[in-house]
């Protein structure tokens, strides 16, 4: 069974290496560029061992939720961590 150490182990491990994706998302009629770490659409709060992923997204309000997070180091002290949620009309 996966535990919520387990994936919180492997965020932190991948935020070391990875790098961020540039891309374009069209929801809503909007189109918007993100240069992103993770991107998703759910229709729940929670992934794997309960991590909180998209807090305002409901498997009931008949809508999905996109979250885009944009992750820059700045220096070695130094990281911003941008969070952009948008809810998709259905």
């Amino acid at each position: 069974k996966k535990s919520k150490f387990g994936y919180t182990s492997s965020l932190i491990k991948t935020l070391c290496v990875f790098k961020c994706i540039k891309f374009d998302a069209l929801f809503n009629g909007q189109d918007k560029s993100y240069y992103s770490f993770i991107a998703c659409v759910a229709n729940g709060n929670v992934f794997g061992g309960g991590i909180p992923i998209c807090p305002t997204a409901s498997p009931f309000d008949g809508k999905l939720d996109f979250i885009a997070v944009d992750f820059k180091l700045e220096s070695t002290f130094t990281i911003i961590i941008k969070v952009d949620i948008n809810i998709i009309a259905s």
